[in-house]
């Protein structure tokens, strides 16, 4: 599913902030604040910081929804 995220009103080049949640190896639930940059109008970087659980978990599970 492809999401313009111009029709949400973000724009190109703009910084926001969001929560992201993963989960943890044993299966518990993990949240943390996380700064989202509007490359386009279907792209979005995301800043994972080294050493968090949120990388760890991202780089263990290696898929997205």
């Amino acid at each position: 599913m492809t999401v313009d995220l111009y029709s949400l009103n973000m724009e190109k080049g703009l910084h926001y902030e969001a929560i992201v949640t993963t989960r943890n190896e044993d299966g518990t639930p993990n949240a943390a604040p996380m700064g989202v940059i509007c490359k386009g109008p279907d792209q979005v970087v995301l800043r994972l910081h080294e050493g968090s659980h949120t990388i760890a978990n991202v780089k263990r599970e290696k898929s997205s929804m």
